[in-house]
């Protein structure tokens, strides 16, 4: 997928920008739980998740294979270990973070296999049991770049997810399976422009059905929402996103409180910076809440989370050092702040968005830190 290596290639341009950035100010709420070294693991994209007080996530690259790894961290920082090095043939460049269910963590690698175009695995929170539960290639779709999403029918679980490219129209699908590995299949092939296509962004189920967001195509070329049925079938576009409106998905899945889907969009808005939505599930109501300034963020790559009537986020780029930012702001559009302006001291260009514990933003900067490799930081509210 031309658009999402894109935006890969320009995230790491970046860093031309991380060596020029001498004389930064960080804005002193964020701590640092790691700087990432080549041997562990390097440039986290993925949000991380949190099991009682421990982190849990994936780098893309480095390790002792250079494919990535995943990695585990207590939340006061202590007790840094990497549960797995990915190989290639079991997966390579996990660009997406984790899901866990119990003492199990579910993944996707957008890399590797035995196709050579990812895979979805699974590992204990422990290290142990890692496990290839499917190999992407063709028509299953090719390179998973989103996070997964758990959903339960009855004593089943499944995971959802979606695919840049392949597929019956070679623009992507959304998959489901079992988490067990059993049961795989494409829930819906995404087509010709007008009805979307390269899903970079997941999905959420809300009820029986799944909504995201397609990163490209639509009547204005800039991506739509949409909404489908959880088995597949019912495809309706509920939104052909416009420069206005916001445009261009990577790693942006939708949240859902049940009764709106929010999100963010990368680029565009009335000021190009990317902006953040909300919208009904029917479609209706659609809304800006925030147009990024450059000043106050820019170019927002990652899903949002929700706690009551408050959404937290980052930004690629932009703010104090123009090099991301740590951002909240109210369901209904007021109350926006910059929680924590980065810098290349504590972490740079976060991709990844943020997982919230006991009053505590746990999030990943993609580069910047000690080594210019990467952080995993903690924000207090």
């Amino acid at each position: 997928n031309e658009s999402v290596e894109r935006d890969i290639k320009m995230k790491h341009f970046l860093l031309f920008g991380w060596l020029l950035g001498l004389g930064q100010v960080a804005s002193g709420q964020a701590e640092v739980l790691r700087h990432f070294e080549l041997a562990e693991g390097t440039n986290p994209h993925g949000t991380p998740v949190v099991q009682n007080s421990t982190v849990y996530g994936t780098t893309v690259y480095g390790g002792s294979n250079g494919y990535g790894t995943i990695y585990r961290v207590a939340s006061d920082g202590s007790g840094f270990i990497v549960l797995h090095h990915f190989s290639g043939a079991n997966g390579a460049y996990p660009v997406a973070g984790l899901v866990r269910r119990g003492q199990i963590l579910y993944g996707v690698a957008a890399y590797g296999g035995a196709g050579g175009a990812g895979v979805t695995f699974r590992i204990r929170s422990d290290g142990t049991g890692f496990r290839v539960l499917n190999h992407f290639k063709g028509i299953r779709g090719v390179n998973p770049y989103s996070r997964l999403h758990l959903a339960q029918f009855g004593p089943v679980w499944y995971l959802y997810g979606t695919t840049t490219n392949g597929g019956a129209n070679g623009t992507g699908v959304i998959f489901r399976l079992r988490t067990n590995g059993t049961g795989f299949s494409v829930v819906h092939h995404f087509s010709s422009g007008p009805l979307g296509t390269r899903p970079a962004g997941g999905v959420v189920r809300v009820g029986t059905k799944l909504y995201g967001v397609a990163g490209s195509g639509g009547a204005y070329d800039g991506g739509l929402l949409y909404r489908l049925n959880d088995s597949g079938g019912g495809f309706t576009v509920l939104r052909h996103l416009s420069v206005s409106d916001g445009y261009g998905a990577v790693f942006n899945t939708p949240i859902s409180d049940g009764v709106w889907l929010y999100g963010s969009l990368q680029y565009g808005g009335n000021l190009g910076y990317g902006t953040v939505y909300k919208i009904g599930l029917a479609g209706a109501n659609f809304a800006v809440l925030h147009h990024f300034s450059g000043a106050n963020g820019a170019y927002p790559t990652s899903e949002l989370v929700g706690s009551g009537v408050k959404l937290y986020g980052t930004t690629f780029g932009g703010g104090l050092n123009a090099v991301g930012a740590v951002f909240t702001i109210k369901t209904d559009g007021t109350g926006f702040a910059v929680l924590e302006h980065c810098s290349n001291q504590t972490g740079a260009n976060p991709a990844a968005g943020l997982a919230l514990k006991d009053g505590l933003l746990y999030g990943a900067a993609s580069l910047g830190g000690a080594n210019g490799l990467g952080s995993i930081f903690k924000v207090a509210l």
